[in-house]
């Protein structure tokens, strides 16, 4: 029974140590200003080059066999 309860205390330690390292990296990962590109735009999708002039297909449109 000792052992039961020396390993459910390290496992507890060791899953709250995992918690706040896991804080730590969300909130560097989060940080203000990462996400703004210089354009002041912030993040989208980059356009394609050649595909300007192709026409463009709605979400729902069926593949052509």
């Amino acid at each position: 029974m000792k052992k039961d309860a020396a390993r459910t205390e390290k496992l507890a330690k060791a899953l709250k140590d995992n918690l706040m390292r896991r804080k730590a990296q969300a909130r560097a990962r989060g940080a203000p200003g990462d996400a703004v590109l210089p354009s002041g735009r912030g993040l989208g999708t980059a356009p394609q080059g050649g595909l300007e002039d192709q026409p463009q297909k709605g979400p729902n449109a069926a593949k052509k066999r």
